[in-house]
């Protein structure tokens, strides 16, 4: 839908009229999460392999929402496990009638690779639900803005095409970060930024993050629906703030507290890939965003108030072909380049490795003035994929501003937008916070120099070398409007409103009655994983939107209670044939001992497994003992351990090595020493005044190693002094899973 001329100019004065944000009243807020995994079958956006179908799920993928009212602009800020926005037109053209616009709608995707390449109407609708939910429960509340950086979860993965910046002409696998003149952490960008939002009376509310990393720690052989880390990132944080009941009878529409993940610069950096299997890389970094959000969410506690202007500049700019600054045009057709083919390095195709796609680029001479070296493969109107009419977005909120880039700015691409907008920030607001994947997608924003290297990100920007620079102007136009109270440059095209019809879930009845068909073990230890079987409708389909397919349930008295389900993190389910399914469950080594039950609940049958009983595990390993010299003629011992290894093919969770907590009884001779969990030593640790030597032998007795939770040792172990023996333990998974998947996901490509 078009508005006409006259409509535009007069919603452009009001706009301009409007009271400004100074005089805003006390901040209302609003939250809500909803479902929007959808059934079996199609192929994930991320990794585009037709070959490898989606048979499963490892972890929902929701639609997270908050709504902030200042009483002058209210807003919706949506983000979703998806790879980048879609739909938006059939969701404002849902939410038309409850206000709001594509000016007031501030969507994300998180940029999972493991999501759908579409949305079905009744996705769509959930997500505008979810909006209304948030609506429902405005309530006042107080906020603040908190930042930290959190190390070890992601690194430049085009390091040549970053070092072009600076002048560094390198071929791909020539470079390294420690070449980078302003250090190696300039490659990256640890920041992470959030926004912590609670009720008057002190309960928490929301919390909006933003942390850059591409979501790849699934591999391109996925065939589960997954919300890779930003999933344990929102629900590590979820659990550490509390107020949080995902696994209750409504499921996630009735979730208190809830997190929401957001991507910035995000284009050149990929995960560390320093655990087992992609679902432990996953949860292990997802907890390390976590904690550096806790860290955030108390700095930002010391300075809560009940005043959050909101202010918002949106319009569309078209990619046509125009001169954007002299003698430089962008492209009036969008252009992949050969390395885009090859895919990037955690995320390779078929072509990667032995066409050498990465790095590949015309000679100087033969360089085209708006594609540049590109080596110019396909037009991307093929895949119908990127928008030539982008949406560019700012939003105000405090004493921040939020940049939406319709698409994967690299991270020095993100320095240069922060650079550009923030000489022109309005009064109040002292730092820019870039936001890709916003709204539209319009492939990568790398710098010209990045560009011309053509790695991956370079191919994969298409509409050429001054791509970017079209953007960057985009952010300025708007930043001045906003700074000046003026409205928004004329949008080329005004937002398109979509289809707005009702429609039902596609997944929770399959019509269809089931069956177990494999029972879980009689006796299940912690850190075991726990199989059940069962029929039902074919592609999944019985599986409910919102509340729990799979749960875990706790024997208590006569009644049995939930205390783990499928909206979490330890349950991976698989069709293995058509309407045969197979779900593990990741018992964790805190889990309490009792009597338990797997449940699987559709609305054509409720299937409670036989039970079965948890128990403390006795696989715990004493490693050996070191010693250091104190003052006075004492001695530390410290006595280190190793957890069960986990099976890389079965575990769901990230499992630390070495147990937590608890005590240890050494024997030095006759001697018992009681030795205590450091955190700070990471082992059991005692000081004895007894005479020990290297070599000295401590025996650890079996079930005399105790973790907090009560698991042990179950044999003895005799250590000698100065002697640790490296813990059994699986070795880290490669890079995007080491090579890349053949047909159908199994065998590796090339052979």
């Amino acid at each position: 839908m078009r508005l006409p001329l006259p409509a535009l100019l007069l919603t452009a004065a009001l706009f301009a009229l409007a009271p400004s944000a100074a005089q805003a009243a006390p901040l209302r807020a609003g939250a809500a999460a909803v479902d929007i995994t959808p059934a079996n079958g199609g192929t994930t956006l991320g990794f585009v392999r037709p070959d490898i179908t989606v048979k499963g799920v490892h972890t929902r993928l929701t639609g997270r929402v908050i709504v902030l009212d200042d009483g002058d602009s209210r807003v919706a800020l949506l983000a979703t496990d998806l790879g980048f926005p879609l739909d938006k037109e059939g969701l404002i053209a849902r939410l038309r009638p409850d206000g709001f616009t594509h000016e007031t709608v501030f969507y994300t995707g998180t940029h999972t690779h493991s999501g759908p390449g579409s949305l079905a109407p009744w996705q769509t609708q959930q997500l505008a639900e979810a909006v209304r939910l948030a609506v429902r429960r405005l309530r006042p509340a107080r906020a603040a803005w908190g930042a930290t950086t959190v190390p070890g979860v992601a690194r430049n993965r085009s390091i040549e095409a970053h070092l072009a910046t600076h002048g560094i002409d390198q071929f791909y696998g020539e470079g390294d970060a420690a070449d980078d003149p302003f250090g190696t952490e300039h490659t990256v960008d640890r920041r992470l930024r959030l926004l912590r939002i609670e009720g008057t009376d002190g309960r928490p509310l929301a919390a909006w993050l933003n942390f850059p990393v591409h979501l790849t720690t699934s591999t391109p052989a996925a065939d589960l629906w997954d919300a890779d880390l930003a999933g344990p990132a929102e629900q590590h944080l979820e659990d550490a703030v509390g107020g949080t009941d995902r696994h209750g009878p409504q499921g996630l529409r009735e979730q208190g507290f809830v997190a929401l993940f957001n991507n910035g610069s995000l284009g050149d950096l990929m995960p560390v890939f320093d655990s087992y299997n992609p679902t432990a890389v996953m949860d292990l970094q997802g907890a390390r965003i976590a904690s550096g959000a806790r860290q955030a969410w108390e700095q930002a506690g010391r300075r809560l108030t009940t005043e959050l202007p909101v202010d918002v500049r949106w319009t569309r700019i078209c990619y046509c072909g125009q001169e954007v600054e002299a003698g430089r045009r962008v492209a009036a057709n969008p252009i992949f380049g050969l390395p885009f083919l090859g895919g990037s390095e955690d995320g390779a195709s078929i072509f990667h490795e032995p066409v050498a796609t990465e790095g590949r680029r015309l000679p100087a001479e033969l360089a085209d003035p708006v594609q540049g070296r590109k080596i110019q493969a396909v037009p991307s109107e093929l895949l119908d994929v990127h928008e030539t009419q982008p949406e560019v977005h700012l939003v105000r909120l405090g004493d921040r501003l939020l940049v939406g880039a319709p698409g994967e700015p690299s991270v020095e691409m993100g320095r240069r937008f922060d650079a550009a907008v923030r000489p022109l920030l309005p009064a109040g607001v002292r730092d820019p916070v870039v936001v890709g994947l916003t709204n539209d997608y319009l492939g990568y924003l790398t710098t010209p120099e990045e560009y011309e290297m053509q790695h991956y990100e370079g191919g994969h920007t298409v509409f050429g070398i001054w791509t970017s620079t079209l953007m960057r102007q985009s952010f300025e136009a708007l930043a001045t409007a906003m700074r000046d109270g003026a409205p928004a440059p004329a949008p080329t095209v005004p937002g398109d409103l979509g289809d707005a019809g009702e429609a039902k879930p596609e997944v929770g009845d399959g019509g269809v009655a089931g069956a177990i068909t494999t029972e879980p073990a009689e006796l299940v230890r912690r850190f075991d994983v726990v199989d059940l079987g069962w029929k039902g409708a074919a592609g999944g389909v019985d599986r409910p939107a919102d509340t729990a397919f799979i749960a875990v349930e706790r024997q208590e008295g006569t009644s049995w209670r939930r205390v783990d389900s499928d909206l979490g993190l330890s349950i991976a389910w698989r069709e293995v044939s058509e309407g045969a399914f197979a779900a593990r469950y990741d018992v964790p080594g805190d889990l309490p001992t009792g009597t338990y039950r797997l449940r699987v609940a559709s609305a054509r049958y409720d299937l409670p497994s036989r039970p079965f009983s948890v128990a403390a595990d006795d696989g715990l390993v004493p490693l050996g003992v070191v010693m250091r010299r104190l003052k006075g003629g004492r001695t530390r011992l410290l006595l280190t351990a190793q957890v069960p290894a986990p099976d890389p093919k079965r575990a769901i969770r990230f499992r630390a090595t070495s147990p937590q907590g608890g005590r240890a009884n050494l024997r030095l001779g006759r001697a018992l020493l009681r030795a205590r969990w450091s955190a700070r030593l990471g082992g059991w640790s005692v000081v004895t005044r007894r005479r020990v030597r290297t070599g000295t032998p401590i025996l650890v007795r079996a079930g005399s190693l105790r973790d907090a939770a009560g698991n042990r040792n179950g044999e003895a172990a005799t250590l000698r002094v100065g002697t640790v023996e490296r813990a059994t333990w699986p070795t880290n998974m490669g890079v995007g899973g080491g090579r890349t998947p053949g047909v159908g996901g199994s065998g590796s490509f090339p052979p």
